[in-house]
């Protein structure tokens, strides 16, 4: 049987681990391909929301897609516009992600450890 007094035997197993997910290692790959700040590339602040970022990419990409640009470099210039907004999307994503779990975070953590004492 399944008591709440077993919780706080269990608070000091529970541990919170934070590695880097594959999307993260790639963005940080891209900021160091690129080279550049990505809220200057895309003209926008770094407050910015998702439909700001993609009304700036789609205003950029209009001079900066290899069919409209002349420039032997354009392929790279896109390249690195959509690295650009990808990057700014994804810290939103992980600010968002981040910011509900550090709300919740607690109820986590107590149906986790509720768990561990049910099977025991």
């Amino acid at each position: 049987m399944c008591t709440k007094m077993m919780l706080p035997l269990f608070y000091g197993v529970v541990s919170v681990v934070h590695a880097w997910t594959q999307e993260q290692l790639d963005m940080y790959d891209l900021v160091e391909e690129v080279n550049a700040n990505f809220y200057d590339m895309l003209d926008i602040p770094m407050d910015a929301s998702a439909s700001q970022i993609r009304k700036a990419f789609r205003t950029k990409s209009l001079s900066l897609h290899p069919d409209r640009n002349d420039a032997p470099d354009a392929e790279v210039q896109f390249r690195n516009l959509v690295a650009a907004t990808d990057v700014c999307l994804l810290i939103i994503f992980i600010v968002v992600e981040s910011t509900v779990y550090n709300s919740h975070a607690h109820v986590f953590i107590e149906r986790y450890v509720h768990s561990i004492a049910c099977d025991m």
